[in-house]
C-alpha cells in the first residue's frame, strides 16, 4: 500500500506540474512554456515505474503531449 501510494503520488507531482504549466500559459510566453514541456518530456520518458503502472505512466505522457499542444496553438494565434 506504501510502495502504490509513492508510484501515484509520483505521478501525481507530474500532472501538477503540467497543470501549473497549463495555467500559466494565458500569461506570458508561451514559447517558454512548451520548452517546459518538452524538459518534462524528456524526464518522463526516463521515469521507471512497475509494469503495473505503466498504462498511467503512457497516459501522463499524453496529457503532456495534449498541453504541449495546447501552448503550440497559443503561441500560433499569438504570432497570427
Amino acid at each position: 500500500k506504501i510502495y502504490d501510494w509513492r508510484i501515484r503520488s509520483k505521478l501525481d507531482g507530474w500532472y501538477a506540474e503540467l497543470n501549473r504549466i497549463e495555467r500559466a500559459a494565458s500569461v506570458g510566453d508561451p514559447t517558454a512554456h512548451v520548452e517546459r514541456i518538452n524538459e518534462i518530456d524528456v524526464r518522463l520518458n526516463r521515469v521507471k515505474v512497475p509494469k503495473a503502472y505503466l498504462s498511467q505512466l503512457y497516459t501522463l505522457r499524453l496529457h503532456a503531449d495534449y498541453v504541449r499542444g495546447l501552448l503550440v496553438a497559443l503561441r500560433e494565434a499569438k504570432v497570427s
